[in-house]
């Protein structure tokens, strides 16, 4: 599309593409099945790159080095569940295209008739260790008089088994990726079912670019695109597709980090 395209800055309309990172390990967003990378976010890059007649060029490359890889020229920008933060707002821009958060995951059926955080008072809790699902049951548990029993775990393939097996009750992960596991699996996820109604610790996910001149000038027709994708209906068909239609935004934001960051913590 001309008028979008007409805001790239020629330091990347010259390299005739758009080169993404990203880490290709967090499905459903970025992922690869049978060597192939896909996800919503590999979906959603390559029709940003499309409607600016860019064709995306990903590079799965580590989580840890996908930020430092933009500021160092190397990736024009980064598109891998990365969480918009004030923190990383001072050195780097951020268009956030989704809010994503937290899910309660049940074993099929609900027989504890889950529907908020609020019911899993006197309930077998796991959440991975370390996280903002520890955080956010620590809260809860202060406020019940039925105690949880809370089990703390190292990774969240570990808080599934831990469903599948009956070892707990109710699991805390990400949205996205609870919703992904209890449909796939092999065949393991028919055995969980995903709270949907509800979702803790929102915050934005956003595309990550650099701060210098040309990169802000990228942020701003990357926002545009993007808001063009939702106008045009692509942007919801991406999210259809896949089941997340909780996680759409109407209109994109940039650098707005702030909005959620008083309330990341909320209960019901």
């Amino acid at each position: 599309m001309a008028s979008l395209r007409s805001q790239v800055p020629d330091s990347i309309l010259s390299t005739g593409h758009l080169t993404i990172a990203t880490a290709g390990d967090g499905p459903p967003y970025t992922y690869k099945d049978g060597g192939k990378l896909t996800g919503l976010e590999i979906d959603l890059g390559r029709a940003i790159g499309c409607t600016l007649g860019l064709p995306a060029d990903f590079k799965t490359v580590a989580f840890a080095g996908i930020l430092t890889g933009i500021q160092g020229g190397r990736y024009d920008l980064g598109m891998s569940t990365i969480s918009d933060t004030s923190e990383r707002e001072k050195v780097m821009n951020f268009v956030s295209y989704q809010t994503e958060g937290t899910a309660l995951v049940v074993a099929k059926g609900n027989p504890h008739k889950v529907a908020s955080i609020a019911d899993t008072c006197g309930l077998r809790v796991a959440v991975t260790q370390g996280g903002i699902t520890q955080q956010l049951v620590e809260k809860q548990n202060a406020l019940c008089s039925d105690k949880m029993t809370v089990a703390p775990l190292p990774a969240a393939a570990d808080g599934y088994l831990a469903i599948r097996s009956g070892r707990a009750d109710v699991f805390l992960d990400t949205f996205g990726t609870a919703l992904y596991t209890s449909k796939n699996g092999n065949g393991t996820g028919e055995q969980l079912e995903v709270v949907t109604g509800k979702r803790y610790g929102v915050g934005y996910q956003a595309i990550a670019l650099p701060k210098s001149a040309d990169g802000t000038k990228l942020t701003k027709a990357i926002a545009a695109t993007v808001d063009h994708l939702i106008e045009s209906g692509v942007y919801g068909s991406l999210y259809t597709a896949r089941g997340l239609e909780q996680n759409e935004m109407k209109k994109v934001k940039i650098n707005d980090a702030a909005k959620y960051e008083n309330s990341f913590l909320d209960l019901d």
